[in-house]
């Protein structure tokens, strides 16, 4: 597991903890995810590529409710 520091709570939380209490969609949570792993897994450019990733699903849902 990765948990990472919120400065404000001054505590540290897991970020599943912090995706549901903050109701963050699918793709928020899981730039969340990878934004909380990527320089610990040893994966840190496929991590990018992943938030990267699901930053432009993330505008596309958005593009997509704003036409209805």
């Amino acid at each position: 597991r990765y948990s990472f520091f919120i400065p404000t709570y001054i505590s540290s939380i897991q970020p599943y903890e912090f995706i549901s209490k903050n109701n963050l969609s699918f793709f928020q949570g899981c730039v969340v995810k990878y934004v909380c792993r990527y320089l610990s897994k040893g994966t840190a450019v496929q991590d990018l590529d992943k938030i990267i990733h699901y930053c432009e699903l993330e505008k596309l849902k958005l593009k997509d409710e704003k036409k209805k």
